[in-house]
Parts: structure tokens; sequence; C-alpha cells
């Protein structure tokens, strides 16, 4: 009876064990990932978040193991990213799905709606992009340099995404630079900017880099500087170059997150495979094609860098909230 009692418990317990590995994140599935990863991108398709995740999506199944039928890039729009973060916030922590974002206008969102999210509590992995930021206006406007606008008497006018790090980035530029500045909101993205700039509805705009780049070759727009050192362009000068310290600080840094509380193992695998992909000499190439430089920081990195983002743009918020309507 004993011996029979003993076999009993044991088999209780061998059930109970597996019940409990098929109820935790991924329990009951062979070697991670043995599925599709779900990459969901905050933002309409064709924007810059959007090129980031395709880009890397379409190359990342080639570093995972396991049986992955690849990655699938679901787009989920609404301004600032608020959406998209909240679906993350909510989904199974099993590394099945994964989204990219800036760490300054996640931030600034929480900080201005208090939602249910907390930024700092996601699963990071990685760094995937760092997007400069210029000062420029249109080619025959009677500014040359960031010491003409400092001159001018006149009220400047910038078009603005209300409430994001570009807002931000422009009302400390005004501010540095002594500026009578008026700013136009109601654009849903930095895209919209130098077409808005063309139509005369602004005089001057804070834009990324990859975005000003085409209209400067066109001959529609030239740069009068560049913010930091990321977004180095030959012949036109830095914040740094010019003075201006705290300027030469704002840069958007885009990352990759999972939901809070993923295995650390799942993490491992996506950040290695993060880290390969955009190290990949042929994503390099493509990156300098796309003008959307990607650069790779582990996940205790952005970590880090997240902690110091709060404590920036906390101090600075009440700035920018001062000039939202």
């Amino acid at each position: 009876m004993i011996v029979k009692s003993r076999l009993v418990i044991l088999v209780v317990g061998l059930i109970l064990v597996g019940l409990l590995a098929a109820c935790a994140p991924g329990g009951g599935e062979g070697a991670y990932p043995s599925r599709a990863i779900t990459w969901i991108v905050p933002a309409s398709p064709g924007g810059g978040i959007d090129t980031i995740a395709r880009g890397l999506g379409s190359a990342m199944p080639n570093y995972l193991p396991g049986d992955t039928a690849g990655v699938v890039v679901k787009n989920i729009s609404k301004p600032m990213g608020i959406r998209g973060l909240e679906v993350l916030w909510k989904t199974e922590p099993d590394g099945y799905t994964i989204l990219n974002n800036y760490i300054d206008g996640s931030i600034l969102q929480q900080l201005r709606i208090k939602p249910e999210w907390d930024f700092s509590k996601y699963t990071f992995i990685g760094q995937t992009h760092v997007s400069p930021f210029v000062v420029a206006v249109l080619a025959d406007s009677p500014y040359n340099s960031a010491e003409d606008l400092s001159k001018s008497k006149e009220t400047i006018r910038w078009g603005v995404i209300t409430g994001d790090s570009q807002h931000l980035f422009t009302v400390l530029i005004s501010e540095d630079l002594g500026l009578n500045s008026a700013y136009v909101g109601g654009y849903p993205g930095t895209r919209e900017i130098p077409v808005a700039l063309m139509r005369g509805e602004m005089d001057a705009m804070c834009v990324p880099l990859a975005v000003a780049a085409s209209f400067v070759s066109s001959g529609d727009v030239k740069m009068l500087f560049t913010l930091h050192d990321a977004g180095h362009v030959e012949g036109v000068p830095s914040a740094k170059d010019l003075g201006y310290d705290r300027l030469h600080t704002l840069v958007s840094t885009q990352v990759l997150l999972a939901p809070p509380g993923v295995p650390q193992d799942r993490v491992d695998i996506l950040e290695q495979a993060l880290k390969q992909t955009i190290e990949d000499p042929n994503m390099q190439k493509w990156s300098a094609r796309v003008k959307r430089p990607i650069a790779f920081e582990s996940a205790a990195d952005v970590a880090k860098k997240v902690q110091a983002a709060y404590a920036m743009y906390q101090k600075y918020y009440p700035t920018l909230a001062a000039t939202v309507k």
C-alpha cells in the first residue's frame, strides 16, 4: 500500500508539473520561437518607424533559432504610438509580440496623458535606430544661419507635432536662440512638416535629418544647423559647434520592446538576433540607402537611456506643456 501511495503521489506530482509548464508563458511549445513573431508598428505604413520595422523584421528571422515562421509586421496607428503601447502592455509576455518606438516620444506621452502603461516597465530588447534632428528653412529664406534667426525681430513660426519630442526640441531651440516664436500644431507626423513649410504655413522647421534630406537634395530647403553629432552633415554646423550645448544633447532614440515579464532566456534570444541583424553588412547598406541609420545597443544600455530620459523629460515637460493649447 505504501508503494502504491508513493506511486500515486509521483504521478499526481508529474501531472501538476506538466500543467504548470503549460500555463507558463509559451508553455507547451517546442524550442522558441516555434511560430511567427508579431512586430507591432505604432504608426501608419510608410513612415520612419514602419520602415525600420519592415527592414529589420525581414532579416531578423535569419538570426532566430527554432522553427520560426518569420516576423509579421502589424500597424496599429494612433498619434504618438499610444494605441500600440496600450496593446503591447496587455499582451501575453511570451516573446511573440514586440514593438519599436521612440524613448523620448513615449515618455512625453506618458507624462502628458498618464496612461495605464509605464514605459520603464516594458521588457527592453535593444536599440534599433537613432534619429538626429536638423533646423531648416526654405531655400530662398532670408535666414541663412542660427545667428540670423537669433537676430530676427520677427515672430518665427514653427510647425510642430503637438506634445511630441519634436515639439519639445523646437521649443528648446527657440529658448536657447532667444526667439520670439509661434508654434503651428496639428501635423500628424514629421513627414507633413516640410510640405507645410513649402506651402508657407511656417518659417522654420525642426525635423529628423532623414525627413529633411530629400527636400534639401531637391533644392527646396536649406539646413541651418544640426542638433546631435549623429546627424553630422558636411558643411553644416552642429549645435555644439555653435555653442548650444543643451541642444546638442537632443536626439530621438528608437528601441525594441516587449510586454513586461518576458522570460529572460527569450529576451536573450531576441536581443542577440536584433544585434546580429543590425550588424549584418547587408542591413547596414540598406540603412544607408533608405537614410535610416540603424545602430544596436544592448537591453541593459537601453534601460540606462530610459532612466536618463525620464530625468530629462520630467525637467523639460513643464516648458513643453506651457506651449500646448
